[in-house]
């Protein structure tokens, strides 16, 4: 069974029931189990968003030519098939990656950044030191040794 929801474009729609065909009525905001064969009916009206499942696929094909008139003028398809596999129950289409791949390509890959190059300072080079020459003082000279006191006499 489609799944049929019911978004009213207008105020006036919004108020109660929509009678739908047969015993089928819908609320606003309402999605209702609908059988594919009517729901075809309702396809491109805006106020309806028709959901179709894997199972319909079996009734849409039974149905008559005639019925896929509009959807085939809209879309351009080619026929009744090409309508029913890829405007109404398209297939997914493969992924192009794989999880393998696609998780590579997540991780960010982080350079390093080259390492500087450590520049040396250019010291002058140190010559050994003497210590300062200094100039040489002349001997001070000794004072003269006191003579020693001789007898009294001598004085």
């Amino acid at each position: 069974m489609a799944k049929l929801t019911f978004n009213p474009v207008y105020n006036k729609n919004r108020r109660g029931y929509k009678r739908l065909v047969k015993d089928f009525k819908i609320k606003s905001g309402e999605t209702i189990d609908f059988p594919p064969r009517l729901a075809l009916a309702y396809y491109g009206d805006r106020n309806y968003t028709i959901t179709w499942e894997e199972k319909d696929r079996d009734e849409l094909s039974k149905l008559e030519e005639r019925k896929f008139k509009y959807i085939k003028d809209k879309t351009g398809a080619a026929g009744v098939k090409d309508v029913i596999d890829n405007v109404l129950l398209p297939k997914a289409k493969k992924k192009a990656f794989s999880k393998k791949i696609i998780k590579e390509a997540a991780k960010p890959e982080v350079k390093k950044p080259a390492p500087k190059k450590k520049i040396e300072k250019k010291e002058p080079k140190k010559e050994e030191l003497k210590p300062p020459i200094e100039k040489k003082k002349p001997a001070k000279k000794a004072a003269p040794k006191a003579k020693k006191p001789t007898k009294d006499s001598e004085l």
